[in-house]
């Protein structure tokens, strides 16, 4: 089961920091996930446009330069994926943009510079998003739902995804068991208690989101060699 780490280490730094980030990949993680927003101002790793609750400003990033968000520690897109460097996979959630085509090129450019690549993962809340960026890039999508539907996976399906991101109360051996009938991997967010982890590894998900991936790796070395 691989073990994503949701936002960087998370609770050892601030989320979707550099410092997160690096923390998470001292910690051996299989891939990193972080939030992004595309804005006029550039493509910022966070996760609520809303500052108040990460960096105590009543603001929104969409108010701010590009100068006043460097100095809050939010790192770019590109300074994210430079550090990174495709030493593990990437998923980059796309929060939100405000121009289409500007995000694609934006995107595009990381593509063709090799800081994204064909191992790297695209995935969205918003599937409009994954229809736009599948038809103009060559990597892997996740679909992301916080619900069960009906026919299960099949939302993933459909929009020809290789992930079905689902959330952790969500899942099921039901749900997961469909996820992989329909040719898809089952990932899972987000999840840090010991007791769930083992319950969705003998599951068979296939990966994990959390936010203490050291912690989790050792629930899950300790688990499998009981």
């Amino acid at each position: 089961m691989q073990i994503i780490a949701h936002r960087g280490a998370s609770t050892e730094a601030p989320e979707n920091t550099l410092s997160a980030f690096r923390l998470a990949l001292e910690h051996g993680v299989d891939g990193i996930e972080f939030d992004v927003h595309f804005l006029p101002s550039g493509a910022w790793v966070t996760h609520d446009l809303d500052l108040s609750k990460t960096h105590q400003i009543n603001r929104s990033l969409a108010e701010l330069s590009t100068q006043e968000i460097k100095q809050l520690d939010i790192p770019s897109l590109d300074d994210a994926l430079k550090l990174i460097n495709n030493t593990v996979s990437v998923n980059v959630e796309i929060k939100s943009w405000v121009d289409r085509n500007s995000a694609l090129t934006h995107l595009r450019v990381l593509f063709t510079a090799g800081l994204l690549n064909q191992n790297s993962i695209i995935s969205s809340f918003d599937h409009h998003i994954i229809q736009n960026c599948q038809a103009n890039f060559s990597c892997r999508f996740g679909a992301l739902s916080a619900h069960k539907p009906i026919d299960y996976g099949r939302y993933a399906a459909d929009l020809q995804t290789q992930i079905c991101a689902i959330e952790d109360t969500m899942c099921d051996t039901l749900f997961v068991k469909d996820i992989h009938a329909r040719g898809m991997q089952c990932w899972v967010y987000t999840v840090d208690d010991p007791t769930r982890i083992c319950e969705l590894y003998d599951m068979q998900v296939d990966g994990v989101f959390s936010n203490s991936p050291a912690k989790t790796r050792a629930v899950i070395t300790a688990y499998t060699k009981a």
